[in-house]
């Protein structure tokens, strides 16, 4: 997260270079300089979170055939957002209409460049999506490995970031230990009233034994909640948000595609589906008791027997 600050403030410096006269290192001394850059930095970093939040959601419809309408919903209410600022900003000067012709002319073509280039490199580098903390999407190298575990995520993390904590911290999956598998890679638990089965975030099935008891004796079994007659679903892998009272739930892109390896499209649709005869505030109920949620356990190994 760090080096997207620090790219945040190398663009906001190349934004900004004109708000100042005299020479290039003149303007790059000048303290108001600096201190509009950490500024604009700040809102550029605002920008870029909401084009990463369009590419996923986009991403996690349409796989990796993102739809032409992503271009839409992440660059123009970026635009619109900051021409509406400016405009306001320059309506209380007695010469509104041209302070925004000068805008038009010296920092909206750097503004669209920015906007429209960042939102194009997500389609060709995914790992620059701001709350992917840089990772490579879908490749869990030594590094990311390497990543420190987390110790106190209750302190830190959101439910809405927790996803993209927790993988840059273990990586994706499954992973073993024996027989006992990460709950963090329990994507689904198939239960019937002898027996119970787990799918894998690699869309693998395997016979699930005690499941549920294993769970709630590490206190985990609330993160697991109930969406159709056979099926419960990790919530710590859905998509966040939400539609408000969705009957179809998203799973994180990077969950989703691992799980095509092993599992139709279509399957995987009908699995994310909450069933007839649910109710349909339960992801809502859920959300709303979020900060109650204890953030822990996801690395712990649950046995299958």
């Amino acid at each position: 997260m760090p080096i997207f600050g620090i790219y945040a403030f190398l663009a906001a410096i190349v934004f900004n270079l004109k708000f100042f006269q005299g020479d290039l290192w003149n303007r790059l001394s000048n303290v108001n300089f600096f201190l509009l850059s950490c500024v604009v930095a700040g809102i550029f970093w605002g920008y870029a979170a909401w084009i990463a939040r369009q590419y996923y959601k986009m991403r996690s419809e349409y796989g990796e055939r993102l739809h032409l309408s992503y271009f839409g919903y992440a660059v123009t209410p970026v635009l619109l957002f900051h021409m509406g600022a400016v405009w306001c900003l320059a309506s209380v000067t007695s010469d509104t209409v041209g302070i925004m012709k000068d805008y038009m002319t010296d920092y909206f073509p750097t503004l669209l460049f920015l906007v429209v280039g960042y939102a194009t490199l997500l389609l060709f580098r995914p790992e620059y999506a701001l709350g992917s903390s840089l990772l490579k999407i879908g490749n869990t190298d030594e590094r990311v490995l390497e990543a420190p575990v987390p110790v106190n995520l209750d302190a830190h993390i959101d439910l809405y970031s927790l996803f993209s904590y927790l993988l840059v911290s273990g990586g994706m999956g499954p992973k073993f230990s024996g027989t006992a598998i990460r709950f963090f890679d329990i994507v689904f638990i198939e239960s019937y009233s002898k027996e119970q089965y787990v799918i894998l975030s690699d869309g693998e099935r395997m016979f699930g034994g005690d499941i549920f008891d294993q769970l709630k004796q590490r206190g985990l079994d609330p993160w697991m909640l109930k969406i159709s007659k056979n099926y419960y679903i990790n919530t710590m892998l859905i998509f966040y948000p939400i539609k408000p009272r969705s009957r179809k739930l998203k799973l994180q892109p990077e969950v989703y595609e691992n799980m095509l390896t092993k599992v139709s499209q279509d399957k995987i649709d009908k699995l994310r589906e909450i069933g007839p005869g649910m109710k349909n505030t339960i992801v809502e109920d859920f959300l709303a008791n979020k900060n109650r949620m204890v953030h822990k356990g996801w690395d712990d190994f649950i046995p299958l027997r």
